[in-house]
């Protein structure tokens, strides 16, 4: 469980930074930020994959990928490398998406509350 949380938190937080620096205000943006965020996670995961489970994700899509490569004799580092791929890849490009499309529906109004380019000024 601690490799799933650490995972997700170097993800997230390759995320984040496009995010705060104002990356995803275009759809461009949105997609090049996801892209990052999928292939670190591929990145983080593979090692863990094998390492832990022999290569394995536990998704049926990305272990069927696993699976072929096995029985095309590839290495195992190879298999686990295209199971995250198939697995995490689309997955952070849909979520991302997503979130892209909440944010823009959301009211101006709400969105200024939260802009952290704003400055606050002080009573003093």
């Amino acid at each position: 469980m601690k490799n799933i949380f650490k995972t997700k938190l170097n993800t997230a937080s390759l995320v984040l930074i496009p995010a705060r620096l104002g990356k995803m205000e275009k759809i461009s943006g949105a997609l090049l930020t996801a892209l990052a965020g999928g292939f670190a996670a591929v990145l983080i995961s593979t090692p863990l994959n094998v390492l832990f489970w022999g290569g394995t994700t536990g998704n049926v899509w990305g272990d069927a990928v696993f699976a072929a490569t096995q029985t095309a004799n590839l290495p195992v580092v190879l298999g686990s490398l295209l199971d995250e791929v198939i697995v995490d890849v689309p997955d952070k490009i849909i979520t991302i998406l997503i979130v892209f499309a909440i944010l823009k529906g959301l009211p101006k109004k709400l969105i200024a509350l939260y802009d952290v380019n704003d400055s606050v000024e002080s009573l003093d």
